[in-house]
């Protein structure tokens, strides 16, 4: 692996962590983000979570260790990526439909906001690929972010709206 490859990479995560510190702390600021307090049924829903993330990965990298057993060719780093992807996201769905991934104290507006920027920074390399008619080899992990966030976005959304339904009857 040649050196401006993993120069870039580390240049890109050092890159999504200051937007993701300087939109967490604009938006402490403007008091759209609150330090989480979650109830004892929202704790016991997070460890359903937790184990529910767990064993979406334990099974996928069960079946990734299947594939790399029976010879294919695979990008290791990208495979791995998308295993944590996976668990990470099926954490956050199941605890946002079990009303527990904001704390009680939260508004959904805030960590929807943060997840949008972190997200349109990672589509910004996608983006940039795309016009220069190029894919890069990193691209692949951005598309996967961008494609975990727009899928955590998009369950908040609708189980905010699922919500103010509920509250106005």
């Amino acid at each position: 692996m040649n050196m401006s490859y993993i120069a870039g990479v580390l240049v890109g995560i050092v890159i999504v962590l200051f937007a993701f510190c300087f939109t967490k702390i604009f938006l402490k600021k403007k008091g759209l983000i609150k330090k989480e307090c979650y109830d004892e049924r929202q704790e016991r829903e997070k460890g359903k979570g937790y184990k529910l993330g767990f064993f979406v990965a334990l099974i996928y990298y069960l079946l990734l260790m299947v594939v790399q057993l029976s010879g294919l060719e695979i990008d290791n780093g990208f495979f791995t990526f998308l295993g944590i992807c996976l668990s990470v996201g099926a954490f956050a769905i199941y605890c946002i439909i079990k009303n527990a991934y904001f704390g009680y104290n939260q508004t959904p507006k805030g960590v929807t906001i943060l997840l949008f920027v972190i997200m349109l920074t990672n589509l910004i390399p996608c983006i940039t690929a795309l016009i220069e008619g190029k894919m890069l080899r990193t691209t692949g992990t951005n598309i996967v972010c961008v494609i975990l966030l727009l899928s955590v976005i998009v369950a908040s959304i609708v189980k905010n709206h699922i919500n103010n339904k509920d509250s106005e009857r």
